[in-house]
C-alpha cells in the first residue's frame, strides 16, 4: 500500500518538452489556421495517470491547451485579444453587444460549457448552447 502511494503520483504528474510536430494534427491545424506559429516559443506534453494534455507557450506569453485529440481546452492571450474566429459566433455575438470594446482574453472550454474573460476583467459563464448565464465583475 506504502509503495502504491508513493508510485501513483509519480506516475500521474510527466510534463515533458516535445517539439511541434508531435502535436495532434488537430491541434496543428488549429495553430497553423489562426496564431503565428513562428511566435511559438516552447511545446510541451502533460501526462497524467490516464490522460494527456498540451500546452503551446508563445513568445508574447499566450497559452493554448489542447486535450489528447488535438481540440482546444483553454486559450489565455494576457496580453492581446483572441482571434475572433476561435470564439464561437453566439458568444461572439453577446461579448460584442452586451460589452463592447472589451476584448475576450481567455477562454476555457469544459463539460458545462465555456468561460470566458474580457480585458476589463468581466468573467463570463456560457452554457453548451453558447447562452450567458453568469456575469461575474
Amino acid at each position: 500500500m506504502l509503495l502504491l502511494s508513493v508510485a501513483l503520483p509519480a506516475l500521474a504528474d510527466h510534463y515533458r518538452s516535445i517539439e511541434l510536430k508531435a502535436l495532434p494534427r488537430a491541434a496543428k491545424e488549429f495553430l497553423e489556421r489562426h496564431f503565428d506559429a513562428d511566435q511559438i516559443s516552447y511545446v510541451a506534453t502533460d501526462r497524467a495517470l490516464f490522460d494527456r494534455n498540451y500546452k503551446v507557450l508563445f513568445a508574447d506569453g499566450a497559452t493554448i491547451e489542447f486535450d489528447k485529440h488535438g481540440a482546444w481546452i483553454e486559450i489565455d492571450t494576457p496580453r492581446g485579444a483572441l482571434p475572433s474566429a476561435v470564439v464561437p459566433a453566439k458568444m461572439l455575438d453577446v461579448v460584442e453587444s452586451r460589452f463592447e470594446g472589451s476584448p475576450i482574453r481567455k477562454i476555457e472550454r469544459n463539460r458545462r460549457g465555456y468561460e470566458v474573460e474580457l480585458g476589463n476583467g468581466i468573467e463570463l459563464t456560457f452554457d453548451q448552447q453558447y447562452r450567458l448565464v453568469d456575469v461575474d465583475d
